[in-house]
């Protein structure tokens, strides 16, 4: 006699008592797509499947005091949050690692003294230009442009469409473009004398 299909609130119940056959079963019905929609996000395999396992490991550690109602919007949202902590932890690994725009001296230069007081004057211009920019367009500004984070990555970090993104980044560098105007001659000549 063949087990009939149970449903998810079936099977969660069954994994709150140790049922690992269970857990198995909705590991099964869902780790594809769940795999599909972080790889989506994160581009590396390992990172994908890491964030999936995480998202069972979790469920399993819980199952004592799971409160679900509708299993698969749970999964697909724990996923996403998991996307974003790896995101997170990367943007944190990549600050600590990486000179980032605003050290005054670029990596690896000899400046001289005039090279570099050009260099904290751009420092300070920068960081005025960014108080000119609303809120969120300055934090999406710094993610892309001073982070490095692709449209893509600043579009899951912040959990809003690609297309929004963008415009952000538009609009910023428009104001940063009309604001370092009168800083475009000192980057072209430090950049020119390295």
């Amino acid at each position: 006699m063949q087990k009939t299909v149970s449903t998810d609130l079936e099977l969660l119940r069954q994994i709150a008592v140790s049922d690992e056959f269970a857990l198995r079963m909705l590991y099964e019905k869902y780790w594809s797509r769940l795999y599909d929609y972080a790889l989506s996000k994160l581009e590396f395999q390992d990172l994908a499947e890491d964030v999936v396992q995480d998202i069972f490991i979790d469920l399993w550690n819980r199952r004592e005091n799971l409160m679900i109602e509708r299993l698969e919007s749970y999964l697909f949202r724990s996923t996403r949050n998991k996307i974003i902590d790896v995101i997170r932890a990367g943007l944190i690994r990549k600050h600590h690692e990486e000179s980032s725009l605003f050290e005054y001296v670029p990596v690896g230069k000899n400046l001289d003294i005039e090279e570099e007081i050009a260099y904290k004057e751009l420092h300070a211009a920068i960081h005025d230009g960014l108080a000119l920019l609303p809120e969120k367009t300055r934090e999406i500004f710094r993610l892309n442009r001073l982070d490095q984070l692709s449209t893509k990555e600043v579009s899951v970090l912040m959990d809003i469409p690609v297309r929004t993104v963008e415009y952000h980044i538009t609009q910023a560098l428009r104001t940063m473009k009309t604001y370092l105007r009168d800083f475009i001659t000192i980057i072209l000549i430090v950049n020119t004398s390295s």
